[in-house]
């Protein structure tokens, strides 16, 4: 059964519930991840190179590489039926 907040409260509880949610699952995985590659065998420079690529992640996005096959020679399609 959903909560029923009056209309001016239901944003802002809906808002509130989403950050929990993330915020707790941030520091769920911050806390517990590098523990877990230690487990299956990492060492410390390995976890950080592994928690560097995750968070690289979020500065290099989709559309950035789009720019990038406009630059240079056109991409060359393969003939129909080649795999």
């Amino acid at each position: 059964m959903p909560m029923s907040f009056p209309g001016s409260f239901a944003l802002p509880a809906r808002l509130a519930s989403f950050y929990f949610a993330y915020f707790a699952y941030v520091a769920a995985f911050v806390a517990y991840f590098p523990v877990y590659l230690a487990w299956e065998g990492l060492d410390a420079g390995e976890i950080a190179f592994v928690l560097a690529l995750r968070s690289s992640r979020a500065f290099s996005r989709p559309d950035c590489g789009a720019g990038s096959r406009t630059i240079g020679a056109p991409r060359r399609r393969a003939p129909r039926g080649a795999s």
